[in-house]
């Protein structure tokens, strides 16, 4: 299961006070950004804000509307040069097929296109969790033996790259579920 259905390791241990003060400091970012009229910089606030809702609070259908909306100006993100963000809004929409509105292919295509993002970037250090996240969807997808090709690249390139060791444990977990999957299935 993907990181953010479990919290990030760090959001489990905030309280309501901390949650509420960063949903106040994604407001405000909001506003500002709204504000000067980019439409990238209000995208990153959009996404910000959502990931108050979809991570700290656990809500995805309080944040999707702010998904939505950063979505929408993906593009803009991208075109800023801005490729991290724009992964990162095409990671999350991808759990919301993954986990929420359950369309395996859908989380596939999503996760995807945040991988091909991270890769453009050069920094691999930033790859190893989009092949995580692709690989279980493509378990979810049915096809357990692309789902290995991608955590076995993931665990490799976590190991490689001096990963937090839950970041490399989580590769090398679902690289085994996907293993699992692939001998099931013959």
């Amino acid at each position: 299961m993907a990181a953010i259905s479990r919290g990030w390791p760090a959001a489990r241990a905030l309280s309501d006070a901390d949650v509420a003060a960063e949903e106040e400091l994604m407001r405000g970012a909001l506003a500002a950004w709204r504000e000067t009229g980019d439409a990238a910089g209000t995208a990153r606030a959009l996404f910000g804000l959502s990931l108050v809702f979809q991570v700290l609070r656990r809500d995805w259908d309080a944040g999707m509307p702010y998904l939505w909306q950063a979505f929408g100006l993906a593009e803009a993100v991208e075109e800023s040069g801005d490729l991290y963000g724009a992964s990162e809004i095409r990671r999350h929409l991808g759990f919301y097929y993954l986990y929420k509105d359950v369309r395996p292919s859908e989380a596939v295509r999503q996760l995807g296109h945040s991988l091909a993002l991270r890769e453009r970037l050069g920094d691999l250090r930033r790859v190893p969790s989009a092949l995580v996240a692709l690989g279980q969807a493509e378990l979810a997808a049915g096809e357990p033996r692309r789902a290995a090709e991608f955590l076995y690249r993931a665990a490799e390139l976590a190991r490689a790259a001096d990963l937090l060791p839950w970041r490399i444990q989580d590769a090398e977990r679902t690289l085994a579920e996907a293993e699992a999957a692939v001998r099931a299935a013959g």
